[in-house]
């Protein structure tokens, strides 16, 4: 429909009115929105509605205000000195809604609906209202020129236009919230600590908790755990305000904050060679209310690099420890375990346990086989971003923040199954140490902290798959004083503190010398089963699940039977280690040529009392090369009905997807060992594809 530049105003309404559903104002700026609004106003013969909107975020209802006066086909004039994409949805949404006004529903935006005309309603097809758009400020890109008039108001025009306005009394409606200043600049940060606008005993409740509060005003506590639960939408919002729960200024940063954060959201985590979030605060407010409350533990690291070694065991330089550094650390932490049991009275006020001790001297630097977890998200996130006080500026680090949930099993039940046993693996056994000092003092109950202990580094890092990479900002930690997440609370430099490291550099004062010939020995490098750990803690998830379901089902087949495949998973597994370690296993006469793999293949067919070729040809097709490789092309699938040879099908299966951990797709492994579950509890004869 174009420009109308060269025409004076009378003249642009005229021609609007006659050929176009909408028309855009253009002003560069004006000394008096609400006067020119009416100027405006008063050159329409006709019914005209007035409307002033304030922002995008409209409160319940208002959205008829903006729809109701042109679908009873009179003039409605909004100025908009916010350049908002309302303005240019409601020209566009309009002019495609008068198309099929009685059989099309046309939405706007949020709270803004074109519904369909009733019959006998008004003919909008020869006589529709008239939308004009005041722009105040704004440019044109943004308004499509082929559903509206455009016509820059010049200088003297607007003048003209104030003058005439400053003498109506036409009412105008003022649609959406005012936004203040904070609402206007939202962010990651701002969000994450928005609590802190509400005064210290505010309390933080759950979602369903909020709702149901019959009465209570929402807080910006409230309104926190709201938009991060990612549950609650704008609709909830409304609902909130027609029952006079939530004031103008939190309803408009919540319906802003929505959309801030889905825009976010789209982006998703990014970078270089690594999928990271651009900083901690969006780590934060992506992750902690969806891992926190569901039992998971965290650690934050500086650096994503670094592996998940104890201080007892970590190695200097990238290389492998030697044996006098493991022993001058063992004796230098057990020579401070001795002081502190020692002077535990005079210290701590009473008797703390080793374990107590031992934490203690984690916590002051002391080389132990712990490793620190903590409860708190934001505890892990102050802990992964404080090394980037001391960052340079031409350094880009990424940080990590490792999380997993400790899955509780029971593997002293009887006949029970342990896959991390047969796998050689030692993730670590859960340990909660808790000393009972002072509160004051006592910086492991202030971290929320949880130690892990007895693990192999390799398979822990494995294990701890699920890790949140973040770019380090130079100079940014994440602290949350309300929270009580700052160096100051965390870590403090109490009379306590104090005492302990005195103690500890006086012991380690006192060292002794060993031969040089044994300490120069380095430690070797230990190894699982072959696997880098890709998938390892899915792998070890699904495979529990397919040994306790296995157990079950032998438990039919009595003792001799379960004792039999317990003895032929076990075998695998200790080929599997033995192969990863030395590159081969010890052959046996009658296996001599055979892979692990092919060992408990034949073992199970001979249990089962199927015929070994066809238990190998249904299962080497799921194998990788090379252990397939050798594979004929195959032929039609075979079923397996006997019951026994099931249990052997997905038994292989099984032992087939470790083969894919051990040549590093943990992927496939996951898969066939869930495709070996679903073979264990088919009831029915199952064939090969």
């Amino acid at each position: 429909m174009g420009e109308a530049s060269d025409l004076t105003l009378q003249d642009v309404l005229t021609h609007a009115s006659q050929i176009s559903p909408g028309l855009v104002l253009y002003v560069e700026q004006t000394r008096d929105v609400d006067a020119l609004l009416r100027g405006v106003g008063a050159l329409i013969p006709q019914s005209v509605h007035l409307v002033r909107l304030n922002s995008v975020y409209l409160r319940p209802g208002e959205g008829t205000y903006l729809s109701g006066p042109l679908r009873a086909g009179e003039t409605l004039v909004v100025a908009d000195a916010s350049s908002t994409e309302l303005t240019s949805h409601l020209v566009t949404g309009w002019t495609e809604y008068l198309d099929h006004p009685q059989g099309t529903s046309w939405t706007v935006a949020r709270g803004i609906v074109f519904q369909p005309l009733p019959q006998g309603g008004p003919d909008l097809a020869n006589a529709h209202g008239l939308l004009i758009i005041i722009r105040i400020g704004g440019g044109t890109a943004s308004f499509d020129p082929g559903y509206s008039i455009g016509h820059d108001l010049s200088p003297q025009e607007i003048t003209a236009l104030e003058d005439g306005g400053v003498l109506s009394r036409a009412p105008i409606r003022r649609v959406g919230v005012a936004l203040d200043p904070d609402t206007l600049q939202i962010s990651m940060k701002d969000l994450c600590l928005l609590h802190e606008r509400d005064p210290e005993d505010t309390p933080r409740i759950a979602v369903p908790d909020i709702f149901s509060s019959s009465g209570a005003p929402i807080t910006w506590t409230d309104l926190q755990v709201m938009l991060q639960s990612n549950a609650v939408k704008a609709d909830m919002f409304e609902w909130l305000q027609k029952a006079g729960r939530i004031d103008d200024r939190r309803y408009g940063y919540a319906l802003a904050a929505l959309d801030f954060t889905e825009a976010r959201k789209a982006e998703g985590p990014r970078g270089l060679g690594v999928q990271a979030y651009p900083d901690i605060w969006e780590v934060v407010w992506a992750y902690e209310a969806l891992l926190e409350g569901f039992g998971h533990i965290f650690r934050g690291q500086s650096n994503g690099q670094w592996p998940l070694e104890c201080t007892l065991l970590r190695r200097a330089e990238g290389k492998p420890l030697a044996v006098g550094e493991l022993l001058q650390r063992i004796e230098g932490t057990e020579r401070v375990l001795n002081e502190l049991a020692a002077r535990s009275m005079e210290i701590f006020g009473e008797q703390l346990d080793e374990a107590s001790l031992l934490a203690v001297a984690q916590h002051f630097g002391c080389p132990t086989p712990l490793l620190d977890y903590t409860r708190s998200f934001r505890v892990a996130a102050f802990f992964a971003t404080l090394g980037a006080a001391s960052q340079r500026a031409d350094e880009d680090v990424i940080g990590v923040i490792y999380h997993t949930r400790p899955r509780a099993r029971d593997e002293n039940a009887p006949n029970a199954i342990s896959l991390l046993e047969l796998a050689g693996i030692r993730p670590g056994g859960l340990t909660v140490i808790e000393p009972n000092i002072p509160d004051e003092n006592d910086r492991i109950r202030r971290q929320r902290g949880i130690f892990i202990t007895g693990f192999q580094a390799r398979d822990l890092q494995g294990m701890a798959i699920d890790r949140i990479y973040f770019r380090q900002i130079q100079g940014v930690v994440f602290e949350d004083r309300r929270s009580r997440v700052t160096k100051e609370f965390l870590q403090p430099g109490t009379p306590l503190a104090n005492m302990i490291k005195t103690v500890i550099e006086e012991v380690n004062s006192r060292s002794e010398s060993h031969h040089a010939l044994l300490t120069s020995v380095r430690l070797p490098e230990d190894r699982i089963i072959g696997s880098d750990g890709i998938m390892l803690s899915g792998q070890l998830t699904t495979g529990q699940d397919f040994l306790e379901s296995l157990n079950q089902r032998l438990a039919v087949e009595g003792d001799d039977a379960r004792n039999r495949i317990h003895k032929v998973i076990g075998e695998y597994f200790r080929n599997a280690r033995i192969a990863a370690e030395v590159g081969n296993v010890p052959q046996t006469q009658e296996h001599a040529a055979f892979t692990p793999i092919a060992i408990a293949v034949a073992q199970l067919a001979e249990w089962s009392g199927g015929d070994e070729n066809i238990l190998w040809e249904a299962v080497r097709r799921y194998l990788p090369a090379p252990a397939g490789d050798a594979a004929k092309p195959y032929g039609d699938g075979v079923e397996f009905s006997n019951y026994r040879q099931r249990l052997a099908l997905a038994c292989a299966t099984y032992l087939a997807g470790w083969e894919y951990l051990r040549q590093v797709d943990g992927d496939r492994a996951r898969v066939l060992a869930s495709h070996a579950l679903f073979l264990l509890l088919a009831e029915k004869p199952v064939s090969t594809p």
